[in-house]
């Protein structure tokens, strides 16, 4: 039990006890930060929502840099995964016709690899990340949202190549 008049501290000093004891992590004050943390960063979901597409994440990074707030990170969110409802065909457009919020969440993964907005770029995804920090030097991260369980719904079962 311990007591005390700042919270703050209070709670400070509860996390270095389970430090202490669990001995898996280390707290700020003992760490340093990752890079990141100081990086002003751009996150896609609420620009496109479903229908992201490179064209308009360079335009959205363009637009960003030509307003002055050059973003150091971009986070390319949901809309970029091959995935499908259940009772869907498995076709090359991976399902995603779905542009509403929300009409993805019964969706399931059906590849390990980005959709075909994204394969389609030159080099697919991978080519499109390079010439994107190529092209905006601010640009040091991109990063891409994903499920912990594969997509909202999970992976698709069944699916050739899929766990």
């Amino acid at each position: 039990m311990h007591a005390g008049d700042d919270p703050y501290r209070l709670f400070g000093d509860a996390i270095k006890v389970v430090e202490r004891h669990l001995g898996t992590f280390r707290t700020l004050d003992e760490n340093s930060p990752p890079g990141i943390v100081d990086k002003f960063g751009w996150c896609t979901w609420d620009a496109f929502y479903l229908k992201v597409h490179p064209k308009g994440v360079w335009r959205g990074v363009q637009g960003l840099v030509d307003g002055g707030c050059p973003p150091g990170l971009v986070l390319i969110d949901d809309g970029w995964q091959s995935i499908c409802h259940d009772d869907d065909p498995i076709t090359d457009q991976e399902g995603m016709n779905r542009t509403s919020a929300g009409e993805q969440m019964l969706c399931r993964l059906i590849k390990f690899q980005e959709n075909y907005k994204f394969r389609d770029y030159k080099s697919g995804m991978g080519g499109f990340v390079k010439d994107l920090k190529e092209a905006f030097k601010s640009v040091e991260h991109v990063y891409v949202w994903l499920a912990l369980c594969g997509y909202w719904g999970g992976i698709r079962p069944g699916v050739a190549g899929m766990p």
